[in-house]
């Protein structure tokens, strides 16, 4: 079970749209983030200008979001429960799994990954990993084609072959 490394904000609504970047960086960091990962946000387009509204800023970064993913999935029992339903039951089609792994920024642990494998027991040859060493923690925009890839592949091919399954 993961564990909050940011403690969750004293706020319960944030506004990822703000009127400027010096708003967007004080509602982040009163969020309880640290300003390097603020900063980092930036570069990366996790946090920019808004374009496509006012003028303002936009956030892909939530505070009150990451809370809630913390406080009723990663730090809970739920998943693993999941996965013991998925490979434990007989009923319905044996379908594949498919696991999408960053390379940073994930919340998806090493120790996770072992313990899906080890839930998932003899079936474990439906647990199909994909690995996506420079994305960061949304693959599907910084490491956008591969991940389309995946998707095209897992579509095309479902419990067949799969060529894109690490």
């Amino acid at each position: 079970m993961s564990e909050n490394p940011i403690p969750p904000p004293s706020i319960n609504i944030f506004d990822r749209r703000t009127s400027s970047e010096a708003e967007a960086r004080s509602s982040l960091s009163n969020g309880g983030y640290p300003v390097s990962m603020i900063d980092r946000w930036v570069s990366d387009g996790r946090l920019r200008p808004d374009v496509e509204g006012d003028g303002g800023w936009w956030s892909d970064v939530s505070p009150v979001t990451r809370a809630l993913c913390y406080e009723y999935l990663l730090c809970t029992d739920e998943g693993r429960e999941a996965w013991r339903i998925i490979f434990g039951g007989s009923e319905g089609p044996a379908l594949n799994v498919h696991v999408m792994v960053a390379g940073g920024g994930t919340v998806c642990e090493e120790g996770e990954i072992k313990e899906m494998a080890r839930i998932a027991g003899g079936k474990g040859d439906r647990l199909k990993l994909h690995r996506y060493p420079g994305a960061a923690h949304s693959i599907h925009n910084s490491a956008t084609d591969a991940f389309i890839e995946t998707l095209v592949n897992v579509v095309r091919y479902g419990d067949e072959s799969d060529p894109l399954n690490t």
